[in-house]
């Protein structure tokens, strides 16, 4: 019987160690709740995971450059500026491995603070002012169909009596509301005047503004009531009045503030004012004073001066006046005019025109014995229309 031998072998297995599987877990904020996010500040981010045999690349959301990081964890401040990111939106950002080793990705995604709460619930938007983000947002979205309250945004057109202006905005709807000019501060009494002949849309209102009177030039409030009762915000507009011209009578010397009349002469009558040296009393009634002027006197200033029987000649003085107007009216035009028109009787020198407050001296000369010199100021103020100059 053949035998057969069976050759001894071995078999050697060589165990190497196993890749530990890498994994990107979570994108965390650590200084704001995901909830509010703020514009224009510093947002810390931390990625989570596993060691990468890779790099990792994290997206912010926001368009701007993405950054790659060598190693797990790590954690990285980023800026969201506006524009580009808008009040009230939801971005993502996004952490992504790039080696063969570390293919796995994380995201996070937050809302931007301000505008409405996500999903809509009930959030309100901020109101908004000139300048404001919003006019950011609506420039790139039709907000007729985002907000619930209409919004005034912009306007154009002479803000006066009788004038026709334009205001553009988003949610006004098709049905015609009411377009109001408020006066007075906000917060504080205002009387509202409500715009006429409007022309209406979603976006945009056309109003003629009718003629009231009894308010100054003062930086009024439009504000757009829609048909649902719903009011916009309030925009600020230039009101310019409408102008009245009037002439200033004897009847207006309550506005003179204050007079300085030279009694040198031996009769002296500045503006109503009396006084006389010598015994006359016959000649200062009411009857006697434009007799005395030499003609009859209805301007704001009527004033004389007459020397008796003087061996002595002439006499001389200056007169002063100082006169203010209230409540936005200015002088328009002054002028003065004296009796005799003898050079040198009476120098007028007035000032004053297009501002509240005239100031008049006048340096007279009755002209020696038993003359007499009169002068005259003759007045008109512009204001707006109803409202008291005194």
């Amino acid at each position: 019987m053949e035998r057969r031998s069976l050759a001894a072998g071995f078999l050697v297995v060589v165990l190497y160690p196993a890749v530990a599987s890498s994994q990107i877990t979570s994108v965390k904020i650590l200084n704001y709740p995901t909830n509010a996010v703020p514009l224009g500040q510093a947002v810390t981010f931390r990625v989570e995971g596993t060691p990468c045999n890779g790099p990792v690349n994290v997206a912010w959301g926001d368009g701007t450059t993405e950054t790659v990081f060598d190693a797990l964890p790590f954690q990285k401040p980023h800026t969201y500026q506006n524009p580009p990111t808008l009040p009230g939106s939801t971005y993502t950002v996004t952490a992504s491995g790039l080696g063969a080793a570390c293919r796995s990705t994380a995201t996070l995604t937050f809302t931007i603070a301000g505008g409405r709460t996500p999903g809509g619930g009930g959030g309100r938007r901020p109101v908004p002012v000139p300048g404001d983000p919003i006019d950011v947002l609506c420039s790139q979205i039709d907000c007729a169909k985002v907000f619930t309250d209409p919004v005034i945004k912009g306007g154009f057109g002479k803000v006066s009596q009788g004038s026709f202006i334009f205001v553009n905005g988003a949610g006004f709807w098709a049905g015609p509301g009411q377009l109001l000019l408020h006066f007075g501060a906000p917060g504080a009494v205002q009387t509202t005047v409500k715009l006429e002949n409007l022309e209406w849309s979603t976006a945009a209102i056309g109003a003629s503004i009718p003629d009231f009177q009894g308010f100054r030039d003062q930086t009024a409030q439009l504000q757009v009531v829609r048909s649902d009762g719903k009011k916009s915000n309030l925009w600020p507009v230039p009101f310019v009045a409408a102008r009245d011209v009037i002439k200033l009578t004897h009847n207006d010397r309550s506005i003179i503030t204050s007079m300085s009349c030279t009694d040198e002469s031996d009769i002296d009558i500045c503006n109503g004012k009396k006084d006389t040296n010598v015994s006359l009393d016959d000649f200062f009634a009411n009857t006697d004073f434009d007799a005395f002027l030499n003609a009859p006197c209805n301007e704001l200033i009527c004033s004389a001066h007459k020397t008796g029987w003087d061996p002595l000649g002439a006499d001389v003085g200056t007169d002063t006046y100082r006169a203010e107007l209230k409540n936005g009216w200015t002088f328009l035009t002054l002028k003065g005019s004296r009796h005799p028109e003898t050079p040198g009787w009476a120098n007028i020198n007035l000032s004053g025109t297009n501002t509240s407050t005239m100031n008049a001296t006048i340096k007279w000369n009755t002209g020696g014995s038993d003359e007499r010199i009169s002068y005259a100021v003759h007045a008109t103020a512009v204001g707006p229309r109803g409202v008291p100059y005194k």
